[in-house]
């Protein structure tokens, strides 16, 4: 097995790796010693293959998964970025790593993978109360530093998902950073989750789903270009439960709100809202 994790062809090499995370179970140090010859000389298209056998081992044993991910930031961060952010926001939700030593490092690489490596991190473990915080932060902490790209921003769309539909400042503060976001307004209007949070935030918190709406349609409006939603559906159901609400408060300021969202709905034509009023107005 030793012969073969230092065989010059790449791909017998890779044949041990993919084994490693079983083997581990049954010779801890025989399959670190594996990794170890698999690795002894730098090779940049093999760290991916290696990256299951850190994910298995970084949570206990971090002090051996530690100088891996240094070797990947110096010799394969181009082309093994998303297993350097997985692997190191893993370990920083874990406590093995400071969010300054993560922001920071990530800051330096200013490497796409390495970031879309980290949210899909913080994307999977947005829902885990114990995580939540850390998530929350780490994804807006991304939209405001990293060089953003579609992909970047698809990536984003499906933390939504999972995120937090209360009206927290936090969240409410990702929503509008993630609508400045986009140098197009074309690519959030075809986004997905984004809306479907919209909808349960206007059923939780009506008023935040408000403001959020607000950011939204006023980034369209101002950017001129025709757009169509693809989720307009949620938007308009969004906007008349937002409305009803404002109708239930003695408060003209967000009743007024509320009636100007309705008339922009119907200004950009972003969907059929005369006819979600009229089923309203019926139900």
């Amino acid at each position: 097995m030793l012969r073969f994790a230092t065989d010059p062809h790449p791909a017998v090499r890779v044949s041990i790796l993919n084994y490693l995370p079983y083997y581990v179970q049954y010779d801890f140090d025989g399959a670190w010693k594996l990794y170890y010859a698999a690795f002894q000389k730098p090779h940049r298209l093999l760290w991916s293959h290696g990256e299951q056998f850190l994910y298995y081992q970084y949570h206990g044993n971090f002090d051996k998964v530690q100088p891996y991910l240094d070797r990947i930031k110096k010799e394969a961060i181009e082309t093994a970025g998303e297993t350097w952010g997985r692997i190191s926001t893993l370990s920083y939700l874990s406590d093995y790593i400071s969010d300054a030593q993560l922001f920071n490092d990530l800051d330096l690489l200013s490497n796409n993978k390495a970031w879309m490596g980290a949210v899909q991190v913080f994307k999977a473990n947005i829902s885990n109360a114990n995580s939540q915080e850390k998530c929350e932060k780490g994804l807006l902490y991304i939209i405001n530093n990293a060089t953003i790209t579609s992909g970047l921003l698809n990536e984003i769309d499906s933390a939504f998902e999972q995120l937090n539909a209360d009206g927290t400042d936090i969240v409410l503060q990702l929503a509008r950073n993630y609508i400045s976001a986009f140098e197009d307004v074309k690519g959030i209007c075809e986004q997905h989750w984004f809306y479907d949070w919209i909808s349960k935030l206007s059923n939780n918190a009506p008023f935040s789903a408000l403001k959020v709406c607000e950011n939204l349609l006023s980034r369209i409006e101002e950017s001129k270009s025709q757009c169509y939603i693809w989720q307009g559906d949620e938007l308009i159901s969004s906007a008349i439960r937002i409305l009803r609400e404002a109708d239930l408060v003695d408060d003209p300021d967000l009743i007024s709100r509320a009636i100007f969202l309705q008339d922009q709905l119907l200004r950009l034509n972003l969907g059929d809202m005369s006819k979600a009023l009229d089923e309203a107005a019926r139900s």
